[in-house]
């Protein structure tokens, strides 16, 4: 991050559109809550930064969904999306995309699942660190204890799958707006 806007010091990359976080002053919002201290120490920490990805990764409720462009050489280290920062190159639309709340008969949960499949969370835990290899299953019950507590999103991700177990037919959408999305 190479500047702070002047309106909302929201921190920005050279290049990037000046009126993106508040529109150039026009949008007045509340300063956000200082992060929790265990948030600070992370993004402090060089070892945790080299993971955040993974972190990121098994923690997500959405995945991303595009066209990536074929003729581009993939390095499958990077492209897994565990180490260092991979780049493609994408063409046409991209989206997020939310699979279904429950695990098919007999399957695994895997990601947003692993929240509403089972409310204990040792378990989710346990399932995370089985998808993703190599995390530090500390650091990531933290991290999962601090969005179920502090995101809205994940919160509502859990009154949906208690809805789903309880047998209610119920649909995730996320709307897009092409304009700011």
């Amino acid at each position: 991050m190479t500047f702070a806007c002047p309106h909302c010091h929201a921190l920005k990359w050279k290049g990037e559109n000046k009126s993106s976080c508040c529109l150039d002053g026009r949008v007045l919002l509340a300063p956000p809550n200082d992060p929790p201290a265990f948030v600070k120490k992370f993004a402090e920490t060089p070892a945790l930064l080299r993971q955040i990805r993974a972190y990121n990764n098994a923690l997500g409720l959405a995945s991303m969904g595009a066209t990536v462009c074929d003729n581009v050489a993939i390095d499958t280290v990077y492209a897994s999306g565990r180490q260092c920062v991979y780049t493609f190159r994408v063409q046409g639309t991209i989206c997020h995309r939310i699979g279904t709340l429950l695990p098919e008969d007999g399957a695994e949960p895997s990601f947003a699942q692993v929240y509403v499949y089972d409310g204990d969370m040792e378990h989710q835990v346990d399932r995370r660190m089985k998808i993703i290899d190599g995390l530090d299953r500390t650091t990531l019950k933290a991290l999962q204890m601090m969005l179920v507590a502090n995101n809205p999103y994940v919160r509502r991700f859990l009154t949906a799958g208690e809805m789903a177990r309880e047998g209610v037919n119920l649909r995730l959408v996320i709307h897009e707006d092409p304009i700011t999305d």
